[in-house]
């Protein structure tokens, strides 16, 4: 991953208050897993991953009284928020999307301080040490990737593609 810059006077307090006290949309569902995504979905069941033993929250714009506009341009992309609960996990996955774009590049916002308990992985490193409102580039938007929430207090990034 790439530090880009630091982008905290950017994080609005009203956006985090509203994911944590919101529902949300919970993921996994037991809807159908998508046919480009029947791989992976193959490689996390094999490994032993269930949805009782998996869990995070998605937050998209829509979640939100007032526009987000991202820090950074993301062009015709999109953006949303992850959060995870203590307990929370998201198995190492690479994001798969339906058309792929050569161009694609993909970014990872910490929305807190490092905190312990909150684990970030890419490819096979531990992100350590972030502060709030750093933004990294995935050098890699294929890269494997994982989170969870050993901690106390919920976990909060924001994730933004760039086509």
């Amino acid at each position: 991953m790439k530090f880009i810059a630091n982008y905290k006077s950017w994080l609005d307090q009203s956006i985090l208050d509203t994911i944590l006290t919101t529902e949300g949309d919970r993921r996994p569902t037991n809807a159908p897993v998508e046919s480009y995504k029947l791989e992976l979905a193959k490689t996390l069941h094999n490994a032993g991953y269930t949805n009782d033993k998996v869990g995070w929250t998605l937050y998209y714009p829509s979640h939100f009284d007032k526009p987000i506009v991202p820090p950074i341009d993301i062009g015709n992309g999109h953006l949303w928020f992850c959060k995870l609960n203590p307990g929370d996990m998201f198995p190492m996955h690479q994001d798969l999307f339906e058309h792929e774009d050569p161009n694609l590049k993909r970014y990872w916002m910490a929305c807190q301080d490092a905190t312990p308990g909150h684990i970030f992985v890419y490819d096979s490193e531990p992100l350590v040490g972030y502060k709030a409102g750093d933004l990294f580039e995935f050098t890699n938007a294929k890269a494997w990737h994982g989170a969870c929430n050993i901690g106390f207090i919920p976990k909060i990034t924001l994730q933004l593609v760039r086509v």
